[in-house]
């Protein structure tokens, strides 16, 4: 009887603990004398999460320097309720109860998982096995915006590294105030270059005339930094809410990796197929919302982190509610709120509709020259969009004429250079003319008046440093650019010399046929003569014969640069080298390199030359990896990261639109036509 008693009592415990577990505060409001500890069913033998009420014990204070459970202190503080109180309406009631019922899984995960550690409880924690997962992409999920707050917040924030360029004799600036109230931490002033400090000031000086601006840095001297550190700055003051940043698919991973970095405080949302497949990556206990489930631009995703962000505000999340809060915790760790939404040019081309019927605090164009056509969809498109402060990054401002500045400007600053028309007339044929070699000196002075007029029209919206004028980059390996001159091979000029023989240049002559086929024939025959005929004997003398192509070649458009045929073989492999002379020449400086420790990145301009030159390299027994218009644009940065991080692979190589990386050593195999492209990726 005694038993069968005990074992009652024992089972109304375990019901009690059922009960207290399934009817447990939510996780934002959550009381501190209630503390997670497992136990165990003796039943079923089944694990679950319980709560247990801690008796005769006051709560522990939490440890000052660390953001631990900051977000739920704030949430429960007699402070912050005060406030609350004074600006509740009913539009906040409706708001909490969206949000709610869109987290719903989320109120179900335990708030103090550090006071585990620290239970009371006779019964022993369980100990659970965890495989590593893989890292979110992103902030869709609202616990994983949590989690990178904490993380970041506790760890990353005293791990951020000081660059070895930086001046040791410079005593760090530490916090400051701008005029018109703008507080810039001592964390992130103290990390930057002093010259990204002035593109700080400089942009914070746009926002106060309500303006917008070009970052026209040459390339490598962190324009990406420098946005993300005002973007976070700005949301940390309460003086932005949402940013939309477009950029290239290559960059993708970057922006969301600076992000994080610089302002940790904006939820990062990225809107691209990449991101699919990985909304829930990390944690099995929260499925993705119906938000997260498609990676797909809506009013009702914009809705929602409109709402997001009115309530993280009303509680001041990751802000400072009292002075209590000072002393008790760093105040790096307050870095207020925002949303950030990355995407694509080509999304915003698509989508134009929903993108530009949301009001947009920031708007941020990465690699901006892809609106340099002012005709173009996507040029129109981001022109529409509804912002009051609008910021262009490009290192190449101006690649042909001036027409593509006009286009750039009438974004940042619509009305700056006037209309198209009127720019064209007044700048752009005054300066073009004035730059003939048979100019007139009427002439040449109307271009030289023209030209300083329009710098100082756009020298105060426009900030562009070269790398020559930065005392840090002196501190760096110089750039060492040098070009070898190859010799033909005998096949390859008997190639070239049936070509300029043949029917189809014949054509060219009389005005009948297209010049650029020609011209792209022949720099592939330059290249390798595989490129255009067969490996085997037969094949080149059909072609000397004839002076034409056997087959159909896998790219006959001279501008396109990432083409992908069915012949993705190589033949011919022991005469892979002596066929060409640009291969020659590599086959020398490779093994040369390899025995000083260098590391290269190789670019061509078509994929089947990149096929050639894998093949060589494999044949070494070298480590190469390869990226090309076929690589998954989701696992670009990821093999950016694995060469730098791993020194064992030789080299890289890539295509020259899709590539953009310089490393240590760069070999352009076809040296392309636009020198622009060049600077981009040196």
């Amino acid at each position: 009887t005694k038993s069968t008693q005990q074992q009652q009592q024992e089972e109304q415990q375990k019901e009690e603990e059922r009960i207290r577990y399934n009817t447990r505060p939510s996780r934002k409001r959550k009381p501190t004398n209630y503390q997670e500890v497992d136990v165990e069913d003796d039943d079923d033998k089944k694990v679950e999460k319980g709560i247990v009420e801690i008796e005769n014990e006051a709560p522990k204070k939490q440890p000052s320097k660390t953001a631990t459970s900051k977000k739920r202190k704030r949430s429960v503080s007699p402070l912050s309720s005060k406030k609350n109180a004074a600006t509740t309406n009913n539009e906040d009631e409706d708001d909490d109860a969206f949000i709610q019922n869109e987290n719903d899984t989320e109120d179900t995960i335990s708030e103090n998982d550090d006071l585990t550690s620290r239970s009371t409880s006779p019964i022993p924690p369980t100990t659970t096995t965890t495989t590593p997962q893989m890292k979110p992409i992103d902030d869709m999920e609202e616990y994983n915006y949590e989690d990178c707050i904490e993380e970041w917040q506790t760890t990353s924030l005293y791990e951020m590294k000081t660059m070895s360029e930086q001046d040791s004799t410079e005593k760090p600036p530490g916090k400051v105030t701008y005029d018109g109230g703008l507080h810039i931490p001592g964390w992130i002033n103290d990390k930057l270059f002093p010259y990204q400090r002035t593109a700080l000031r400089w942009m914070w000086e746009l926002h106060c005339q309500k303006a917008g601006g070009i970052v026209g840095d040459e390339m490598g001297l962190g324009k990406t930094v420098q946005l993300c550190s005002f973007l976070g700055v700005m949301a940390s003051n309460r003086m932005m809410d949402s940013v939309l940043i477009v950029c290239p698919a290559t960059v993708l991973q970057h922006w969301l990796n600076e992000l994080a970095k610089w302002s940790p405080g904006l939820r990062r949302i990225l809107i691209h197929k990449m991101a699919e497949g990985r909304d829930n990556a990390g944690s099995h206990n929260h499925p993705s919302s119906s938000l997260a489930s498609s990676r797909v631009i809506s009013n009702k995703l914009l809705t929602h982190l409109t709402r997001w962000l009115r309530k993280c505000r009303r509680d001041y999340v990751n802000e400072v509610i009292d002075e209590d809060d000072l002393k008790e915790y760093n105040e790096d760790i307050f870095v207020g709120t925002g949303y950030a939404v990355v995407t694509t040019y080509e999304n915003i081309r698509r989508n134009m509709e929903v993108w530009t019927d949301h009001d947009w605090s920031y708007v941020v164009l990465d690699e901006g020259q892809k609106i340099r056509n002012p005709d173009a969809d996507v040029t129109l498109a981001c022109k529409r969009i509804r912002t009051p402060h609008r910021l262009l990054l490009s290192g190449t401002p101006i690649q042909n004429d001036l027409r593509e500045l006009w286009s750039l400007f009438d974004f940042v600053f619509p009305g700056r250079l006037g209309t198209l028309p009127a720019f064209e007339g007044e700048f752009a044929k005054p300066i073009k003319k004035g730059g003939y070699a048979n100019a007139s000196p009427m002439q040449v002075q109307l271009a030289y008046r023209c030209a300083l007029t329009l710098r100082d029209l756009i020298n105060p919206f426009m900030l562009r440093r070269m790398k020559k004028d930065i005392k840090e980059v002196s501190r760096m390996p110089g750039k060492t650019e040098q070009v070898l001159f190859c010799h033909l091979s005998s096949r390859q000029r008997a190639l070239y010399e049936a070509y300029l023989k043949s029917d189809e240049v014949r054509n060219i002559l009389r005005g009948s046929t297209s010049l650029f086929r020609s011209i792209t024939i022949l720099r592939k025959i330059c290249n390798h003569p595989d490129l255009v005929c067969g490996s085997d004997q037969s094949s080149f003398e059909s072609f000397v014969r004839d002076g034409a192509q056997t087959k159909k070649d896998d790219s006959d458009s001279s501008s396109s640069e990432d083409d992908f045929g069915n012949d993705n073989d190589v033949d011919g492999e022991e005469y892979l080298v002596d066929r060409s002379g640009k291969f020659e020449v590599l086959a020398k400086i490779l093994p040369l390199w390899k025995e000083q420790g260098h590391r290269v990145l190789i670019f061509c301009q078509w994929t089947k030359m990149l096929n050639i030159i894998q093949r060589f390299t494999a044949l070494q027994g070298w480590k190469f990896l390869r990226m090309d218009g076929s690589t998954n644009v989701g696992s670009r940065q990821r093999m950016v990261d694995d060469f730098n991080g791993d020194d064992s692979y030789f080299g890289m190589l890539m295509t020259t639109r899709t590539g953009g990386v310089g490393l240590v050593s760069v070999i352009f195999f076809a040296y392309f036509v636009s020198y622009s492209v060049q600077l981009l990726i040196i």
